[in-house]
């Protein structure tokens, strides 16, 4: 029987005295973290202190912690914690009387690795990341959008020329085209046809769940260690190059996940105009859990 072990965590905001929209939890046989992404506008939807997307990430965190160790399928999680968020929101509204466009729903991604007897399942849904390393060096990466960073860094290049930096965007709603965009793909997220499914309203998005199998070579026996994150953290090597994913791992371990992400705001602040690194926002949240699975 495999048991995980968790060696580090740590999930910290994009900015000092902003909302962490991040959320990170474990079982005894399961870790996950979770990134949420509020409304694109208009007025809150909860009553949580800090986001609409904060209050989304740790109601999943709290059920999927529930669920897993009460031995539930994770197709299943997924189709029950969304279910309860559709009938929150949704009673929230009614008792309103109030109209929400699509896009002011808050989403949230997430990324799982469980143990399932002496298999390894690994699931997610949006941008979050794994990286798994074993006793040889090899990796085994999982994350559902692999082709998301890209396209986010094609717009992000497109509203920082507009705006004539990105200290000048300090959010993409400065920006009314890129807005708009925004808006139009948000409200297209969950539905018949689209390749982004996520945690929120629709309990369909169980069915669109991205699951990854380890190859039997990469499982020898030996102990495995790994890192979980949101792509606030995953940026240091899919997006800074500053590692690549083994060297990610390792750094992790020798170094602790608190430099790491020292060292990720220092590249940040050191491209403030979001020229070499285009993003929306000079920093994200970042949440990492790193862990050793024997």
């Amino acid at each position: 029987m495999k048991s995980l072990r968790i060696l580090d965590s740590l999930s910290r905001p994009g900015h000092p005295g902003r909302c962490n929209e991040d959320c990170m939890g474990w079982t005894a046989t399961a870790c996950f973290v979770f990134d949420g992404a509020t409304g694109l506008g208009g007025d809150r939807l909860t009553a949580h202190p800090g986001s609409d997307a904060a209050w989304l990430s740790e109601m999943a965190r709290n059920r999927f912690a529930a669920l897993c160790s009460s031995g539930q399928y994770t197709t299943d999680i997924i189709r029950k914690v969304n279910t309860d968020v559709r009938a929150f929101l949704d009673a929230e509204t009614d008792a309103a009387a109030a109209v929400v466009e699509d896009w002011r729903y808050p989403v949230a991604g997430y990324e799982m690795l469980r143990l399932v007897g002496d298999r390894l399942e690994i699931s997610g849904l949006g941008d979050c990341v794994l990286h798994l390393v074993n006793a040889d060096g090899a990796v085994f990466s999982h994350t559902p959008l692999p082709e998301f960073s890209d396209a986010e860094q094609i717009s992000a290049r497109a509203a920082i020329a507009r705006a004539g930096g990105l200290k000048r965007l300090p959010s993409m709603l400065h920006d009314e085209a890129e807005q708009e965009r925004m808006r139009m793909f948000r409200a297209g997220y969950n539905k018949p046809g689209s390749p982004v499914w996520t945690l929120g309203r629709n309990p369909d998005a169980a069915d669109h769940a991205s699951f990854a199998r380890v190859p039997p070579e990469f499982l020898d026996g030996r102990p495995l260690q790994g890192l979980l994150m949101s792509d606030g953290f995953s940026a240091l090597a899919d997006r800074y190059a500053a590692y690549t994913a083994v060297g990610l791992v390792a750094a992790a371990r020798q170094r602790g996940l608190a430099a790491l992400c020292t060292e990720l705001r220092g590249i940040e602040a050191e491209d403030a105009d979001g020229h070499q690194f285009p993003r929306f926002k000079q920093s994200d949240d970042a949440t990492a859990i790193l862990f050793s699975v024997s």
